[in-house]
């Protein structure tokens, strides 16, 4: 899970994790074996488009899901 600049970057550290979390949930509830799902909150870090602190961006409001 992903947020963007703006508010504290705390805040946005458990924004990313809520969202990370749901995505997660919403996989386990398709079928998806909870114990191969692996989540990370990466806040405000690795911005998908750089923008300066306390900036509104929605593409940074985001969950990536990487299969292996």
């Amino acid at each position: 899970g992903y947020a963007d600049t703006s508010g504290p970057e705390k805040y946005n550290d458990g924004l990313s994790l809520k969202r990370a979390e749901a995505v997660r949930n919403d996989l386990v509830s398709l079928g998806f074996p909870a114990d191969k799902i692996r989540i990370d909150a990466r806040g405000e870090k690795d911005l998908l488009v750089h923008t300066p602190d306390n900036v509104r961006q929605p593409e940074n409001r985001r969950a990536q899901i990487t299969l292996e």
